[in-house]
């Protein structure tokens, strides 16, 4: 019986600490939102900073066919982009290399943003 509640004791802490867990993923992950004509909010076009090797998600809330390409900064395996998109659209991409990427929509010249790589 004492071997009972030990292996039920053990499984209520791996559940506890795999839930505990849960939220530190979830930082782990930055979004993008790009909307009409704007990356993350209208206005000036904004720095975001993420760390190496976190997931960045781009998530199309427009209706309208937006693009991503990096147009200077480092080479990160190979020139980053990513091909016309449109609503719900959501595409994931990890930066291995440190530095300043500018990113653009190449249909809408106003829509750029800079991402930093810490």
């Amino acid at each position: 019986m004492a071997s009972v509640k030990k292996l039920l004791a053990l499984t209520a802490v791996a559940g506890t600490a795999a839930a505990l867990a849960l939220p530190t993923q979830a930082a782990s992950t930055r979004t993008i939102k790009l909307g009409n004509n704007f990356f993350v909010r209208k206005g000036s076009p904004p720095t975001i900073t993420v760390k190496r090797g976190q997931k960045v998600v781009f998530w199309w809330s427009t209706s309208r066919t937006h693009n991503v390409y990096q147009v200077g900064g480092p080479i990160d395996r190979t020139h980053f982009h990513i091909n016309d998109q449109r609503t719900g659209k959501r595409v994931t991409h990890i930066f291995h290399t440190k530095g300043t990427y500018p990113l653009q929509c190449t249909f809408h010249s106003e829509m750029k943003m800079t991402l930093k790589v810490k």
